[in-house]
């Protein structure tokens, strides 16, 4: 993968996203989303990464990350990616590049970013018209933090005390439009 100008530090929070090549899906089959999330628990452990937040669309993810390695994007991020993209690529008979280009990390700054990108990222799913409530997307976090599924993957610890529960933060993702999303969160789609 390319030099990256601005490289991935320990004990910062990253907004990583990618899409398909030409905007296709990188999920195909129940099966797809169901190896990506595997995939994530096996490499995403805890003395690496603590994952805070993620969706997966049919062309593209969303990952909020907490990285504590200097080593992330080798012993995670490479591999991770990797496994998946030969994965695919075996089960659906073709070559080359899945993701359009290297992945995107950007920094989150602020405790405020942090929370608009949490909204924005569980979210997804409903600005996208797949479903009308994000507690109904199960490839999504948003599901772990309302309790309706326990994961380990995902530490919902800082985003809930920061939103005093999830009564409150319920309310802060579903009482938002997309025009308020987009208004206050700038995201290279």
């Amino acid at each position: 993968m390319p030099y990256r100008k601005s490289p991935i530090q320990i004990d910062h929070i990253y907004h990583l996203y990618n899409r398909g090549v030409d905007k296709n899906n990188i999920f195909f089959h129940k099966s797809d989303w169901e190896y990506f999330t595997l995939k994530m628990h096996h490499y995403f452990k805890p003395e690496h990464v603590s994952v805070l937040a993620y969706c997966l669309m049919p062309n593209h993810y969303h990952l909020l990350v907490d990285v504590h390695t200097d080593q992330f994007i080798t012993k995670v991020l490479h591999p991770f990616f990797a496994s998946y993209v030969i994965s695919v690529n075996k089960y659906k008979n073709r070559v080359g590049p899945l993701f359009q280009g290297p992945y995107k990390a950007k920094e989150v700054d602020s405790e405020q970013s942090l929370l608009h990108l949490s909204r924005y990222i569980h979210r997804n799913p409903v600005e996208a018209g797949i479903v009308s409530d994000p507690i109904d997307w199960s490839y999504s976090s948003y599901p772990i933090y309302s309790g309706k599924k326990d994961d380990a993957l995902v530490n919902t610890e800082l985003i809930l005390s920061l939103m005093g529960g999830f009564t409150n933060y319920e309310k802060f993702v579903l009482e938002y439009s997309k025009y308020e999303l987009d208004r206050n969160l700038t995201i290279d789609r």
